[in-house]
């Protein structure tokens, strides 16, 4: 969900981001500074959100166990665990999970970005809402 959502933060400032790659277009940019910060906090933003989605989704999932704020504790610990210690900006991640956006990207700069983030978002809330993921929690009932 993180990753699906921060992709979208990319959105925010497309002719910004189009040109991070090239250093000498960037610094012709009127206010440069003001926007990569604003760029940059929009994936702050964008993430958090991620984490405060995952945890609301895991508290109607588990609601009805008796220690439901555990596994909600646990959701936002360990995202928020990956998002400090930079755990999902690891290439190796980004390479296989931004995989199939980059396919898209002689479309235009905005392809890449919204396929992306509608595909792992997409894949975020079909685990969440998957039957086995159901049934695994219902057993701890």
């Amino acid at each position: 969900m993180v990753i699906g959502l921060r992709q979208f933060s990319f959105l925010t400032d497309l002719e910004l981001t189009g040109l991070i790659s090239n250093k000498e277009k960037l610094m012709q940019l009127k206010n440069v500074g003001d926007r990569l910060t604003s760029l940059m906090i929009w994936i702050g933003v964008f993430g958090i959100a991620g984490l405060l989605i995952s945890g609301l989704i895991m508290y109607q999932l588990t609601r009805n166990i008796k220690y439901y704020w555990t596994t909600i504790l646990v959701v936002l610990l360990i995202g928020y665990c990956a998002t400090r210690f930079k755990l999902l900006d690891m290439e190796f991640i980004k390479g296989v999970m931004l995989f199939i956006g980059g396919l898209f990207s002689r479309f235009g700069l905005v392809y890449p970005f919204l396929i992306n983030g509608l595909l792992l978002t997409g894949l975020g809330l079909l685990i969440f809402y998957n039957k086995w993921t159901k049934k695994q929690i219902l057993r701890l009932e």
